[in-house]
């Protein structure tokens, strides 16, 4: 019989910091009734999508502008710009990576799965780990975290290492005089958005193969803790919200036929988004994805062309969908519209980075109803259940309920 936790949100917060790591194969949760397991991913998605590194060396404003920062530059070019000169398809760290497992022990294979998908710029799993823990309390089901392309364990070790990218972070405040939400935890990401925002589409549709390709591993057996028919059900938070909206509208070879899709904190069209954020990235790069968005919608957008006939089960067709509020609405609409009953969207009522009110301007059309929550401490939308902080008890009450919410749904 599953053991339930009497754990609270601080005291499994502790014991993830203590304990968690993707170099270990198996962790035991005591107290939970829980263990992580580390299962390694190897992704052949980038083998299909376009070569971006060519329109790179084709293009002559990018190789003036390179230029002008390469003599400016010397710890970007260093840490940033060589990697960007090379093709992500060979950044071994984004192609081979571990990702995490929980599962409630003495259960036998799963018979329910949940994939949590993070936030945008995210390097680490600690904040995740109590929100999968209380969900798989919840639900009795199995809470595969899953890492989206070039983020958490998928990035090279540099991006992430303040005495590294302090360096990167002062010459990029110096080239520009107007940089807003410029630090150390965004530079790497600021600057790939903002001198190959292509990336951004590409990483995002090569996490949507690999998260199919998960799904077929389960589907063939070959995921040892879990049943090959398993549900499968997502929960989406910030852009991982979004990435999980493309795959139920794509639904690639009907595997997501009965999923269902909790949103949290995310979800509304893209350029309704406000993530000019010290830990998100910086507006410089900002400006850049919304130019790409348009290309993309005007058609001018030609490092990307092949994927309107390559891309399989309309992938592309729904990114394009969530980028710009005013385009392809219809479509949008329509094809939410079909699956509103398999979606619950939840937000935050101060959260100023996926502002409630873009939800709702969002999936009005939609039949899809976006429920607000306030509450009673200070938090925010990179952070909304803080840690060590005198509110202990409210904020574990606040995690109970937004994960109550979201096992309610998916049970």
């Amino acid at each position: 019989m599953m053991q339930k936790s009497k754990l609270s949100y601080t005291d499994i917060n502790r014991m993830m910091t203590e304990n968690f790591s993707l170099d270990k194969e198996r962790i035991p949760l005591e107290g939970t009734g829980q263990e992580i397991i580390v299962n390694t991913f190897n992704s052949t998605a980038h083998q299909n999508l376009p070569g971006e590194d060519d329109h790179i060396k084709k293009n002559p404003a990018f190789l003036a502008l390179l230029k002008y920062y390469l003599s400016k530059s010397a710890a970007a070019n260093k840490e940033i710009f060589n990697s960007l000169k090379t093709p992500d398809k060979d950044i071994e760290e984004n192609n081979s990576f571990q990702y995490p497992i929980l599962k409630p022990t003495g259960t036998g294979k799963s018979r329910g799965v949940i994939i949590l998908l993070h936030g945008l710029n995210e390097r680490s799993w600690l904040k995740y780990l109590p929100w999968a823990s209380k969900l798989a309390d919840k639900t009795g089901k199995t809470v595969i975290m899953f890492p989206i392309a070039f983020h958490m364990n998928r990035s090279p070790e540099a991006w992430s290492n303040i005495r590294r990218m302090m360096p990167v972070t002062k010459e990029r405040q110096a080239l520009h005089p107007d940089l807003e939400a410029s630090s150390f935890a965004n530079a790497a990401i600021s600057y790939r958005m903002q001198f190959a925002p292509q990336r951004f589409v590409l990483s995002g549709i090569q996490t949507f193969l690999d998260v199919v390709k998960l799904i077929e591993t389960i589907r063939s057996g070959e995921q040892e803790e879990i049943r090959e028919d398993a549900s499968i059900d997502f929960f989406g938070y910030s852009i991982g919200a979004t990435l999980t909206e493309v795959l139920m509208m794509a639904n690639p070879m009907g595997l997501f036929n009965k999923s269902k899709a909790f949103l949290f904190c995310g979800g509304p069209a893209l350029n309704l988004a406000t993530p000019v954020h010290r830990a998100i990235i910086d507006n410089q790069a900002f400006t850049s994805l919304i130019q790409l968005f348009h290309n993309i919608l005007d058609g001018k957008a030609e490092e990307l062309a092949s994927l309107e006939s390559s891309s399989k089960n309309h992938v592309y067709k729904y990114l394009k969908s969530l980028l710009l509020f005013e385009r392809m609405k219809d479509e949008r609409d329509s094809r939410l519209m079909e699956i509103q009953d398999r979606f619950k969207v939840l937000t935050l009522k101060k959260d100023r980075v996926m502002v409630p009110e873009q939800l709702e301007k969002t999936f009005e059309g939609s039949g899809i109803e976006v429920e607000t929550e306030d509450f009673a401490f200070n938090y925010s939308h990179e952070n909304p259940f803080p840690v060590n902080v005198p509110e202990e008890v409210l904020v574990n009450t606040a995690l109970e309920t937004v994960m109550t919410r979201a096992a309610d749904f998916f049970i």
